[in-house]
């Protein structure tokens, strides 16, 4: 979230991080390179998207058998016709005077979480704001370093 600190700064969008989880290691099946290329991905689109002067909130809850986070932010919302095109390749959103991508980052990250066999989906949207949802399954060996969660508290 650090990497996102001066976008969100600059509009003045809180990122707001709860985490619901044991002390227990939590391992999924995607290395720690690529999840955080997954949220830096999501945050940045949601960050993007978001009024200004409001919260981006992650919320991650741990189940036995899988992880859900949930990125949650108070843009527009998304057209029912763009729900699922947005994960396509190069899908650009309407233009809103701000800056542009490539339309990449939202395909990227729905390749990684289906890569460790999850998913990533948009659970909700409407004109206050739009749910996106990321399921992981937990896996059973404990977590390296280098495959650690990074939105699990540092011991």
């Amino acid at each position: 979230m650090t990497r996102l600190a001066p976008l969100a700064a600059a509009r003045h969008v809180e990122l707001r991080l709860t985490y619901y989880a044991d002390n227990a290691p939590i391992s999924v099946q995607v290395s720690h390179v690529a999840l955080s290329r997954l949220f830096l991905a999501v945050l940045d689109n949601a960050i993007e998207h978001t009024g200004d002067a409001t919260t981006v909130a992650i919320d991650v809850l741990v189940h036995p058998q899988h992880v859900e986070a949930r990125v949650v932010d108070s843009g527009p919302g998304i057209a029912a016709a763009d729900i699922e095109r947005i994960f396509e390749r190069f899908a650009r959103g309407p233009e809103t005077g701000r800056r542009r991508g490539y339309g990449l980052g939202l395909f990227l990250a729905r390749n990684i979480a289906e890569r460790g066999g999850g998913s990533l989906s948009v659970e909700r949207t409407s004109a206050a704001g739009s749910v996106f949802l990321l399921q992981l399954p937990r896996v059973t060996q404990p977590a390296t370093s280098s495959d650690r969660n990074p939105f699990q508290p540092r011991q």
